[in-house]
């Protein structure tokens, strides 16, 4: 079978981290070029391919057949409607885009032209989020009735990631608290019907929308609530901010007593080598 070419649109982290997987680790696909971003060169160089003017040459190339989309989160829309018109498949790098309305714009073009859209939600695929899945899953803890996540990404520098602190791509919470919204509806098996949100500012960090607490309810009964901070809540710990974790702890009703009832899981998260998980919801 021919290997499928893949182009990359952005240069960024995970332009890089995809750049890699394609290299060393995936079979029946191979990286044809880079375009977009000011690290294009350097990832390109790296890898040996190609580093192109713009992605619309990346996207006419004959040689390529799938694109992945790891630009600012308010590119995506005409970018994947770009190649859905030339007939490419897309891997597209959360957050899917900046409102669902161009969401949806971009499933409608997908759709038209035949070719498959897949969004990345990497955390279904990494050790920790799967085996909170397993559990519920299995029923270990009896019926979940309560989780609790918690996400912190706190640092002190956006060189690398400037375009973040434009208001246009959504600040903070779309860009990772989108992690745990895909997380929510994975685990609860079912989709929110009331939500409640705020938003706050702990520091002079420049994020936009820098900490925000969020509760769920869902069609199912689950209630989910989520703390999502990239900001010190303490000038004085500045030193100990450059981080990020995430954790969730659930309560179910196997126990009246909170402290038996409670499973908690934690992490940086780690890719496990398992099969693919479902995608439903």
């Amino acid at each position: 079978m021919t290997d499928l070419g893949i182009g990359i649109i952005g240069a960024g982290y995970m332009a890089r981290t995809f750049a890699e997987c394609l290299a060393k680790y995936t079979q029946g696909g191979r990286l044809r070029a880079v375009a977009g971003g000011t690290r294009a060169p350097a990832t390109a160089a790296e890898f040996d391919v190609p580093a192109l003017g713009s992605v619309e040459e990346l996207i006419e190339r004959r040689d390529v057949d799938v694109v992945i989309v790891t630009s600012p989160h308010a590119d995506h829309r005409d970018q994947v409607i770009t190649a859905a018109r030339a007939h490419k498949h897309v891997f597209l790098e959360k957050p899917m885009e900046v409102s669902v309305a161009r969401c949806d714009e971009m499933i409608q073009a997908c759709d038209r032209a035949g070719v498959t859209l897949c969004l990345a939600h990497v955390l279904r695929w990494r050790g920790s989020p799967r085996r909170g899945k397993e559990v519920i899953d299995a029923g270990r803890i009896g019926r979940v009735q309560i989780i609790d996540f918690t996400w912190r990404d706190v640092r002190r520098s956006t060189e690398e990631k400037a375009w973040i602190l434009d208001p246009v791509h959504g600040g903070f919470l779309l860009d990772a608290g989108v992690h745990v919204f895909d997380l929510m509806r994975w685990y609860a098996a079912a989709d929110a019907s009331r939500v409640f949100a705020t938003i706050t500012r702990f520091s002079d960090t420049p994020t936009i929308a820098p900490t925000a607490m969020v509760h769920v309810q869902f069609a199912n009964g689950l209630w989910v609530s989520s703390a999502a901070a990239s900001s010190c809540l303490r000038r004085a710990f500045a030193s100990r901010c450059n981080v990020s974790r995430w954790s969730a702890r659930m309560a179910s009703s196997r126990s009246t007593r909170m402290g038996k009832s409670t499973r908690r899981l934690a992490g940086h998260g780690r890719r496990s080598g398992s099969s693919p998980p479902s995608t439903s919801p």
